[in-house]
């Protein structure tokens, strides 16, 4: 789950493998912090992000991005006693030296900004789970409704998890990213799309002896164009989250459902698990220590039937800084195929 809870879009997906995408509304007179954050069972640099919710920036590609906060103090503390301090990185992104969520362990995230302490309630690892996911990837046709209300059909590349119905009551989040290879007029690029901000949540209800029963759950749709020439890569998180992760993303939804936005007059009804210790006020919100598996799926032409050579770079790719993304550079990931 990437990225600041900037999210302006939110699919939230229930075992029945049913949709609904949510805009976020983001617009508060009054802004608050808002954490997007948590620690996993992977051993790594672990990732925290801090802005605030109402006041935004726009960046050299006319995207508009919440105001990070760059300035905080920002620690995950154990049971122990035992910290892990996290540094700013760049644009509200602060990273831990490798660490991972040990079994047995409670983690509580602090964050003190302008002399005020932010704090979580603290958080362990969930159930060990069965599950087994996989990630497939189909050229598909699709109808959907265009800006004048027709009905259209259109041709792109489905990305969906196949997942299996497990004999606990387990809950999920996927975080999906996309990343692209163009050729410019220096040569090979590597680039990053920007922030889906999709994040689809699955409940697994209890399989009542109809355990391993297989559910489809879609993760992308991405219309081929000129970052599909040459390879295309599809990056997938499943989590294993709390109850507690689940039940606030699911106020989520209830409130856009009742308010058509999230930070509507309302707002304060969604709770999350990060307070001012001085004022009990919440922060906007929720701090996880999950299970986190995370792949990487590729295609291009020759795996899919897409026809080659009918798009070529924009003008502006000259040169890998130009191309229209969030990150871009001429090294190859050490990921990629």
């Amino acid at each position: 789950m990437n990225n600041f809870v900037k999210i302006f879009l939110v699919s939230i997906i229930f075992t029945a493998g049913c949709s609904e995408p949510i805009d976020l509304n983001v617009g508060l007179a009054d802004p608050k912090i808002v954490v997007d954050g948590y620690i996993s069972d992977l051993f790594k640099a672990q990732k925290i992000e801090l802005s605030f919710s109402s006041t935004f920036y726009q960046t050299g590609n006319n995207i508009y991005v919440p105001l990070p906060i760059r300035n905080a103090d920002v620690k995950v503390i154990d049971d122990l006693s035992n910290e892990y301090v996290f540094m700013h990185d760049e644009d509200g992104v602060y990273l831990s030296q490798p660490f991972k969520a040990e079994e047995g362990r409670i983690y509580k995230l602090t964050i003190d900004f302008e002399g005020v302490l932010y704090e979580s309630s603290f958080e362990n690892l969930p159930a060990i789970n069965n599950q087994n996911a996989s990630v497939e990837i189909e050229y598909v046709s699709r109808t959907v409704t265009n800006d004048e209300g027709e009905s259209v059909n259109e041709e792109g590349v489905q990305s969906f998890a196949t997942m299996q119905k497990t004999v606990n009551e387990d809950h999920f989040i996927w975080a999906v990213n996309h990343h692209f290879m163009v050729q410019t007029g220096e040569g090979i690029c590597y680039a990053k799309e920007f922030d889906l901000n999709q994040v689809i949540i699955v409940k697994d209800l209890e399989a009542n002896g109809n355990e391993d029963l297989p559910y489809k759950v879609d993760l992308s749709f991405n219309l081929p164009s000129y970052k599909t020439n040459i390879d295309f890569a599809i990056d997938a998180t499943l989590l294993t989250v709390s109850e507690g992760a689940y039940i606030y993303w699911q106020k989520i939804k209830d409130q856009i459902d009742k308010t058509g936005g999230l930070f509507d007059a309302n707002s304060n009804t969604i709770r999350g698990n990060i307070i001012n210790k001085a004022s009990i006020d919440e922060v906007l919100g929720f701090f996880g220590v999950y299970r986190e598996v995370n792949n990487y799926y590729f295609y291009n032409q020759t795996d899919l039937p897409i026809e080659q050579d009918i798009y070529s770079c924009p003008g502006l790719c000259f040169n890998c800084a130009s191309i229209h993304a969030e990150t871009s550079e001429e090294d190859k990931p050490d990921w990629w195929r």
